[in-house]
C-alpha cells in the first residue's frame, strides 16, 4: 500500500483517478490499482477463471482472463466483473433511500433477490449498509411494500440476532399493521410469511419493549387462520402458531386464549398436507 504519485492513474475498480499523495494498494508487477476503500470492501478473493463467461450481476459478457469476483463458498457459482460487485451495493443503498418511488422499487426487488440467495446471501453486508430501519419505513409505501416485507423476512429468518436487530428497529408493529389493510394477496402471503419468521425463534422474555411487542402476533395469527383460506397464509400462519405454542405452559396457554383450538381442529382435514403439518404440529404442542 503506497501513495499515489501519478495522477492519471485510476482505481481498476472504481474508475476515478486517484489524488496525488492518496495511498491505494498497487501491484508491483503490474498497473492493477485499488482505492483503500474499494480494496477493504471486496469480500471475495480475486481468481483467475476461464469457465464461465458472463458476470452474474451486470450480466454482460465478460473477458475469459480478466480477474473476477469469485465465491468460494458456492465453488464459482457466482462471479462477476469487479467493478458490478464493488459498485452494486452501494448503487442499491443509494436507490432504497431516494424519494423517487420507481429507484425505491427497483432497488429493495433487487435487495430481494439478493437475500434471497441460497448459497450465501449477502445479509451481514445488507445490514452494515443500514437499509433496515429503510426497509421498515417501506412498509408504508403501497409501492415498494411486496418486496419490503420480503427483504424484511430474509433478514429475520437469517439468525436469532438478525431477528431481534430487525425487531430493535421497530418492524413488528407496522408489520401487523399491513394485516388490517386492503393489501393483495401476494402481499398477504409474504407478510405471512415474515410474520412467521419472527415467530420462529423465542422472543427474549427480559426485554419489555420486546415482551410488549409478543403480545400481538398471535392474536393476528387466529384471525388470519380464522377469516383466510388460502393455503399459502393459512401454512405460514400455523406455522407461526407451532412456533408460538413450542415452549413452556404459559405460552401454551396464551396461544389458546387466542381462540385457535376449533378452527386448527377442524384444518387437520384440509386438503392439502402443508397446511395439515403445522396445524398439527401446533395441536401436539397443545
Amino acid at each position: 500500500m503506497l501513495p499515489s504519485l501519478d495522477p492519471r492513474q485510476r482505481c481498476y475498480a472504481y474508475t476515478l483517478c486517484l489524488d496525488s499523495g492518496e495511498f491505494s494498494y498497487s501491484c508491483e508487477h503490474c498497473d492493477f490499482i485499488l482505492h483503500a476503500i474499494c480494496a477493504n470492501s471486496l469480500k471475495r478473493p480475486l481468481k483467475y477463471d476461464s469457465v464461465k463467461y458472463y458476470c452474474d450481476f451486470c450480466e454482460e459478457e465478460r473477458i475469459s482472463n480478466d480477474d473476477i469476483y469469485y465465491c468460494e463458498e458456492c465453488n464459482g457459482q457466482t462471479t462477476a466483473h469487479i467493478e458490478c460487485a464493488l459498485a452494486e451495493l452501494e448503487i442499491l443503498v443509494a436507490n432504497v433511500w431516494s424519494d423517487n418511488s420507481s429507484l425505491q422499487l427497483q432497488a429493495t426487488t433487487r435487495f430481494t433477490e439478493l437475500l434471497s440467495i441460497e448459497c450465501r446471501a449477502p445479509i451481514e453486508e445488507v445490514i452494515q449498509a443500514g437499509v433496515v430501519p429503510r426497509f421498515v419505513e417501506l412498509l408504508d409505501s403501497l409501492k415498494v411494500i411486496l418486496f419490503a416485507v420480503l427483504a424484511l423476512g430474509n433478514i429475520t429468518g437469517d439468525s436469532l440476532r438478525c431477528r431481534d436487530l430487525v425487531l430493535g428497529h421497530g418492524a413488528l408493529l407496522p408489520l401487523l399493521a399491513l394485516f388490517n389493510k386492503p393489501v393483495p394477496l401476494s402481499t398477504l402471503r409474504n407478510a405471512t410469511w415474515t410474520l412467521s419468521m419472527f415467530c420462529e425463534a423465542p422472543f427474549d422474555q427480559s426485554k419489555p419493549q420486546t415482551l410488549k411487542q409478543h403480545k400481538h402476533p398471535r392474536n393476528q395469527l387466529a384471525r388470519l387462520i380464522h377469516s383466510n383460506d388460502d393455503e399459502e397464509v393459512l401454512t405460514d400462519a400455523c406455522w407461526a402458531l407451532s412456533y408460538l405454542s413450542d415452549g413452556t405452559n404459559d405460552k401454551i396457554q396464551a396461544v389458546t386464549e387466542a381462540g385457535v383450538c376449533g378452527r386448527l381442529v377442524k384444518l387437520l382435514i384440509h386438503p392439502s398436507p402443508s397446511v395439515i403439518t403445522p396445524a398439527l404440529y401446533t395441536v401436539r404442542n397443545i
